[in-house]
């Protein structure tokens, strides 16, 4: 199973739908913490993240730049991260 498979199953998401040109706010909320984890915690570069997630890499560095102040500032998105954050440990 592929990085991405993993974060998207754990998210309850398919890995086509972290790849889409989607811009739900569940599906930008689940994109962020999944930059942020394959950044922080797999150690991948931004240019990796951005051709895995199909996307420019401008838009990985800002999302991984506004993770900090989204987990201080939105309820949705900090609650998403500690589920996500559980899912991942208990799965390890």
């Amino acid at each position: 199973m592929t990085e991405l498979e993993k974060i998207a199953l754990a998210m309850g998401l398919l890995p086509d739908e972290l790849t889409s040109s989607r811009r739900t706010t569940e599906l930008m909320i689940s994109r962020r913490i999944a930059i942020w984890y394959l950044h922080e915690v797999k150690g991948y570069s931004y240019t990796d993240i951005a051709r895995l997630l199909n996307k420019e890499r401008s838009t990985i560095v800002f999302h991984r730049h506004r993770h900090h102040d989204a987990l201080r500032t939105w309820r949705a998105y900090s609650e998403a991260f500690r589920k996500f954050m559980k899912t991942m440990v208990n799965n390890i």
